[in-house]
């Protein structure tokens, strides 16, 4: 048994959505047991051990799974829960946005650019966590697009979501320019924070969770690069390190 196996209880806890009345030549587990493998060893699928079910058929259902949103779905049950145990409302109110340049490592690939600040040729990850600091959704862009246009994309992500109770935003000042937009078209508040400027390492306020998150996030080989041509794959990748995050209170 791998150490990013499922242990029973986990499994339990997602396993009302998957069909498990049909019958299949693999369990449905051991197919989510090789993604979760993948995602913080980072080997590549057809490198995928002999011990999970073939590398052709968990890359069928990953592809399948992200397809319909499923990802996504768990996600939010997942961090719910952890909200739950953590004695906080299930609903968040405030939800806490920034962003990540990371490396390409595909040539020639399509939706990559170069972010002249962080001198990085790649993609973007747009993170929002909630309070806790766990993953609500994510959002994956062009390296070399601007915060602003991108954050409104994620912002009407956020409201597809059966997240219903969300009124505040905290983000950085890359973001002043959403405060008017958010709040005329979806009575958002939109919360700047102020940069700190020490020469020590100083937390900002609310801020320092979402950053916490995506220094979490290099702890999975996946997404120490983003290794993927589809956006929406490089999304799933993030999606699926938050359900790991989450699974740890379980």
């Amino acid at each position: 048994m791998y150490q990013t196996n499922l242990t029973d209880s986990q499994w339990e806890g997602i396993s009302i959505f998957f069909d498990l009345k049909r019958k299949r030549a693999y369990c449905l587990r051991s197919i989510i047991d090789g993604i979760l493998y993948i995602s913080k060893t980072g080997v590549q699928w057809h490198m995928l051990p002999k011990e999970f079910p073939p590398f052709g058929i968990t890359f069928y259902y990953f592809r399948k799974w992200k397809i319909q949103g499923l990802w996504q779905r768990i996600l939010l049950q997942q961090t719910k829960k952890v909200r739950v145990a953590t004695e906080k409302n299930e609903e968040p109110s405030a939800v806490v946005l920034d962003s990540q340049s990371i490396k390409n490592s595909e040539r020639g690939v399509p939706d990559k650019g170069f972010d002249g600040h962080k001198k990085i040729q790649g993609r973007k990850r747009h993170i929002v966590t909630d309070s806790n600091g766990r993953l609500l959704t994510c959002l994956v862009g062009r390296a070399n697009e601007h915060d602003l246009p991108a954050a409104k994309r994620v912002i009407e992500k956020i409201k597809t979501l059966e997240l219903p109770n969300i009124k505040f935003v905290v983000a950085d000042g890359a973001y002043t320019g959403l405060i008017e937009w958010a709040k005329e078209n979806y009575g958002l508040e939109i919360q700047i924070s102020k940069q700190i400027k020490e020469k020590k390492f100083v937390p900002v306020a609310h801020r320092w969770k979402v950053e916490r998150f995506i220094s979490w996030m290099m702890w999975s080989r996946r997404l120490s690069r983003d290794y993927e041509v589809n956006l929406d794959s490089s999304e799933a990748w993030v999606m699926i390190h938050g359900i790991r995050n989450t699974l740890r209170f379980f």
